[in-house]
């Protein structure tokens, strides 16, 4: 069985310290690909046997890659979670000494994001009202109810437990492309803000490349909005 890497980083000698740093970014990015490269074959596989003639075989295979593509999908939000995160601790510890991280640390991934920022960097913004926000506020509460599922119980047509099931116009809000870029949105947004955030969240070249692409949406959106 493949063990779990960890990746360093040395930063070299800062005054009299040797500073290496430890993270999984790399592991989390490569198993993130590996869920969207899965979910893609998925996804041209349903649409064959759509077009398909409808015999019995066909249509029960249908119904195990729909299957797959659900569970691949459920996997591919999780796994952008838990990089998104990994993302945000490291950029508060290229930030912050240790006893301020270990207070920040337990804030919500959001916060981490949205407010943390703005107390370290002039002019950080993250508006609600964009898409980038609405991603990620959809993506964490994906998550949520995909760790700590809550159920919804009807009796005799009247519902007794709410529940926290994620909804499915939200599901579909968030298509497995869109999760899959969303880390590279996110570092593109305080790359804006902070010119050495790239190299501190430096993975590696597609994902330098992936950030370097969305900055690039960005500032056409940018402009688009400003000739409004």
């Amino acid at each position: 069985m493949k063990q779990i890497v960890v990746d360093m980083k040395i930063l070299g000698v800062r005054g009299a310290r040797h500073v290496v740093v430890e993270h999984h970014l790399r592991l989390l990015y490569g198993a993130l690909k590996t869920n969207s490269a899965k979910w893609n074959r998925l996804n041209l596989k349903i649409k064959a046997l759509k077009a398909s003639h409808s015999t019995e075989s066909a249509k029960k295979n249908l119904q195990n890659a729909l299957s797959q593509s659900g569970q691949t999908h459920a996997v591919i939000v999780l796994i952008t979670n838990c990089l998104i995160e990994a993302l945000a601790n490291l950029y508060l510890t290229y930030k912050c000494d240790g006893e301020q991280f270990n207070t920040l640390e337990r804030l919500s991934t959001l916060d981490k994001l949205v407010v943390i920022p703005k107390l370290l960097l002039k002019k950080y913004e993250f508006p609600k009202g964009e898409t980038l926000y609405r991603d990620l506020k959809l993506l964490l509460d994906l998550r949520t109810s995909l760790v700590h599922p809550k159920p919804k119980v009807t009796v005799n047509e009247e519902t007794t437990h709410e529940g926290n099931l994620a909804k499915r116009s939200s599901i579909k809000a968030l298509a497995p492309e869109k999760c899959v870029s969303l880390p590279a949105r996110v570092v593109a947004h305080i790359w804006n803000h902070d010119h050495v955030a790239l190299a501190e969240l430096w993975i590696n070249k597609s994902f330098c490349d992936s950030v370097k692409r969305e900055n690039l949406k960005a500032k056409a959106r940018l402009k688009q909005r400003a000739k409004k």
